[in-house]
C-alpha cells in the first residue's frame, strides 16, 4: 500500500535521508543504532522507525539522538505518526543529559508551540519536560 499526501509527506528536513545525514554527522561511535537496517522501508514508514528509534537512543545519552530529539520535540510538524514519537521523545529526553542550548531550545520552542497554537494529544509530555528544564 502506497501511502501518499501532506499527512505521509514530512517536511524536507525530517524527510529520512536528511535526519540520516544529521545523525551521521555527530561522529557517534559505539552507536545502539543500525542504520542500515531502515533502508529495507519506505517513505513515511522509514521516518516513523527511525525516529522512534532515535528516540529510544536517548535513553542511552547518545548526543545525536538527543540533539534531533530537542529539535523534533520543538518542531511544529504534523504527519502520519508525529505526536506519538514527540510524546515519546519529550517523555526521553526528560531523563537525558541536556546541554543548557538544548533546554534553552526547549523552553524557547515549547513557548512557541504555545503561542502558535500547535498543540495536540502530545503536548501533556512536552509540557512536562518544559517543566522539569525550566526548573534547573
Amino acid at each position: 500500500m502506497k501511502l501518499s499526501g501532506e499527512y505521509y509527506t514530512p517536511p524536507n528536513k525530517w524527510q529520512f535521508d536528511a535526519i540520516k545525514r544529521r545523525y551521521l554527522s555527530h561522529g557517534v561511535k559505539d552507536s545502539n543504532l543500525d542504520i542500515e537496517s531502515f533502508e529495507r522501508y519506505e517513505g513515511i514508514i522509514k521516518v516513523r522507525y527511525f525516529l522512534k528509534a532515535i528516540s529510544e537512543c536517548v535513553v542511552f545519552d547518545d548526543p545525536a539522538a538527543i540533539d534531533i530529539s530537542v529539535d523534533f520535540v520543538v518542531s511544529p510538524v504534523y504527519f502520519h505518526y508525529s505526536g506519538y514519537i514527540r510524546q515519546t521523545m519529550a517523555r526521553r529526553l526528560k531523563s537525558a543529559t541536556l546541554s543548557s542550548q538544548q533546554i534553552t531550545k526547549i523552553i524557547k520552542g515549547v513557548q512557541s508551540l504555545i503561542s502558535s497554537g500547535k498543540t495536540g494529544e502530545e503536548f501533556e509530555q512536552i509540557n512536562k519536560l518544559y517543566l522539569k528544564v525550566s526548573a534547573i
